[in-house]
């Protein structure tokens, strides 16, 4: 099919009537001839400044044509009405200021850890390794490909390690190899970085059985930080972007809390009385009690280091100071 591009009143007169092909007119619109319906619409708006698409969709052709006819002005010669758009900022910009802060504030949480890095991918272990080496991480032992590796790594050392283990390194997403290291004399701190999340389960691995989840699309946003400064503090952390994943992934069996019983949840999880409890809520003691009961009894828990523990395995406790401490 080819396009005509007429101007009504130059036809009158015996001007000649230009035609263009849409492969012609992709091109002079978008810069390639591939672009669907979709792209050439959106080049029209962009090119006459329109707010909302022309209608109905014959106008949006037209429109094309038109502007076609008008920057080619008959000849094929001419240069394109299209320009190519600067490259888009690379999420990792080198030379971006933010970035250095960040790489800055991430190297300086790694310091007080004799590192190991895991990855199923070899390419994602050695830049591990690498990344390492730029950032003068003297106590980097190394990155592994395989769970037998990790394990040998990690018995190798006495004292305890921090391991970056991405999801990759095994089918089962590294839960047996944790199940390993947690019986360990001295387990080693973990940071799971998950590349996918249709796995997860918010009753289930890993929530319960590493230190922080962090997701990897989430890199470049701050939350390895706040991850690391919570394992460095000996707390638990699961990055907010997984919250979605696990909502829409879980078994259905989570109980409901109320806002209230929330609130006594997370003051139970830091070892506060009934009185304390009441005082930082404004509470009544009595009512804390009433909250405390409804809590245990929803979690099907006998007392409130039970409570606090089922709830950490339902994910109803995003970051949690651990009983045991970092054990550094």
């Amino acid at each position: 099919m080819r396009i005509l591009a007429i101007d009504p009143g130059l036809a009158r007169v015996g001007e000649r009537v230009v035609e263009f092909t849409p492969m012609q007119i992709k091109q002079a619109l978008t810069g390639h001839g591939h672009a669907d319906k979709d792209d050439m619409l959106a080049a029209v708006m962009r090119e006459l400044n329109l707010d909302s698409p022309p209608r109905p969709d014959d106008a949006a052709e037209a429109l094309a044509a038109a502007l076609t006819g008008w920057c080619q002005g008959g000849s094929a010669k001419s240069p394109p009405l299209y320009t190519a758009p600067h490259p888009a900022v690379p999420r990792f910009d080198p030379l971006d200021p933010g970035f250095r802060a960040r790489r800055e504030a991430v190297d300086a949480l790694f310091k007080p850890w004799t590192l190991i890095g895991a990855s199923g991918s070899h390419l994602e272990a050695q830049l591990m390794t690498r990344a390492a080496i730029t950032a003068q991480l003297d106590r980097m032992l190394g990155s592994c490909v395989t769970p037998a590796e990790v394990m040998d790594l990690v018995e190798s050392r006495k004292e305890r390690c921090l391991l970056m283990l991405v999801d990759s390194i095994a089918p089962d997403h590294g839960e047996a190899l944790i199940n390993q290291l947690r019986v360990l004399p001295r387990p080693p701190a973990v940071v799971l970085l998950l590349e996918s999340t249709a796995w997860l389960q918010v009753n289930a691995y890993p929530l319960d059985r590493v230190d922080a989840v962090v997701k990897t699309q989430s890199f470049g946003s701050g939350v390895l930080i706040e991850a690391l400064t919570a394992v460095n503090r000996g707390h638990r952390y699961v990055d907010p972007a997984l919250l979605c994943a696990l909502k829409a992934n879980s078994r259905g069996n989570q109980p409901q809390l109320t806002p209230r019983e929330q609130q006594t949840l997370e003051e139970l999880a830091q070892g506060l009385t009934n009185r304390e409890i009441a005082q930082r809520l404004g509470i009544a003691e009595t009512t804390t009690r009433e909250y405390t009961r409804s809590v245990l009894q929803k979690l099907n828990a006998r007392n409130r280091t039970m409570a606090v523990g089922a709830a950490m395995k339902l994910g109803l406790l995003l970051q949690h100071s651990r009983q045991d401490g970092a054990g550094r």
